[in-house]
């Protein structure tokens, strides 16, 4: 808190040297507060325009009160108080920008943005896309008939195991995941690039799908009976219902067990060994076949992931519930359980 008296204050800019310390007990040296004070009618006081610096010249926000000291209805001085509120308001901004993303998801649903069907019936947050635009998209990318597809990422192969099923969905078996992503690759020393290349486009053609979906209709069918092993993606917390920061209602499918996607890897972003991947995931599909399996997860994608560790433990892959919770949850005709249990 700091006084002046008027001849400091008045239409002049003043250079506050101090060293400040915020709630969270972080110091910053020789901060810069520049502030310029107007008078106004002589009974007020305020600061017109100001300026917070620390000495590396970044900034940050500051909070603050001034209060005149009158005498004899006269302003005589001022006192200032100041609080940094950086990383108050930047908490408040994320929330914001958060809740505004959510907002708007929730607007295009109910305009149609994301819905595909005829009847205008919300299909998830990412939707399976036409599979003859998909084919062109790659095919501008440079992925022919004979093209090996390796996708990766920097999430643990929850971005790349989504593209990786979208090619099999294709028909196009020749495509891998890069076990590790990014990071395995740098770790391993090998050469990276700022440089965007232009690939020469080619005809990537549309087969069989090599991979099964559901839809929900059917799995609805299937509540109570054991025609169907449905096996959720997401973290436990979601999947209990303690947590919903995405869709309509918290909670899971009625029966679906929980697998979340990166107890599939190890703390490097890698793929667990085989062997211990089938330990981990035959009692999940134990007494039931292959194409009674469902993976899902909030919404399609790292229920692929689970797809993918299924297949590297020597299992049948799941069929994919593409609309996943974001679909399930958003009919309030469909049941929801919470909790630890199926």
């Amino acid at each position: 808190m700091l006084g002046y008296e008027p001849d400091e204050l008045i239409g002049k800019r003043l250079q506050i040297l101090m060293h400040t310390t915020d709630r969270t007990g972080r110091r910053y040296s020789d901060t810069e507060w520049p502030i310029r004070i107007a008078l106004i009618g002589g009974k007020e006081v305020r600061v017109e325009d100001a300026v917070f610096n620390r000495k590396d010249r970044s900034t940050f926000d500051v909070e603050y009160t001034l209060s005149p000291i009158v005498k004899d209805g006269e302003v005589r001085g001022a006192v200032i108080a100041f609080e940094d509120v950086t990383d108050r308001l930047h908490a408040q901004e994320a929330l914001r920008q958060t809740e505004e993303k959510y907002r708007l998801i929730h607007e295009n649903a109910v305009q149609g943005i994301y819905q595909s069907t005829p009847e205008g019936r919300f299909l998830g947050r990412h939707p399976l896309p036409d599979r003859t635009r998909l084919a062109a998209t790659l095919g501008a990318l440079g992925v022919g008939a004979e093209t090996l597809l390796v996708a990766y990422d920097e999430a643990d192969g929850m971005y790349a195991s989504r593209l990786w099923w979208l090619s099999l969905w294709l028909g196009h078996a020749r495509v891998a995941v890069l076990d590790g992503g990014l990071r395995a690759w740098q770790a391993a020393g090998l050469p990276v690039s700022r440089e965007v290349p232009t690939p020469a486009p080619r005809k990537l053609p549309v087969h069989v799908p090599l991979v099964a979906t559901v839809e929900a209709d059917e799995i609805e069918r299937s509540l109570g009976t054991s025609r169907l092993r449905v096996i959720d993606a997401r973290a436990a917390e979601r999947y209990r219902g303690d947590v919903e920061p995405l869709d309509a209602r918290a909670g899971h499918i009625p029966g679906a067990l929980n697998r979340p996607f990166k107890t599939n890897v190890d703390a490097e972003g890698r793929f667990r060994p085989a062997a211990e991947l089938r330990s981990a995931l035959e009692p999940l599909v134990a007494g039931v076949s292959g194409d009674a399996v469902v993976s899902q997860c909030g919404s399609g994608v790292t229920a692929c992931h689970n797809i993918l560790a299924m297949m590297l433990a020597g299992f049948a892959p799941p069929r994919l519930y593409a609309g996943s919770w974001s679909e399930w949850s958003s009919s309030p005709s469909r049941p929801v359980a919470t909790g630890a249990q199926p």
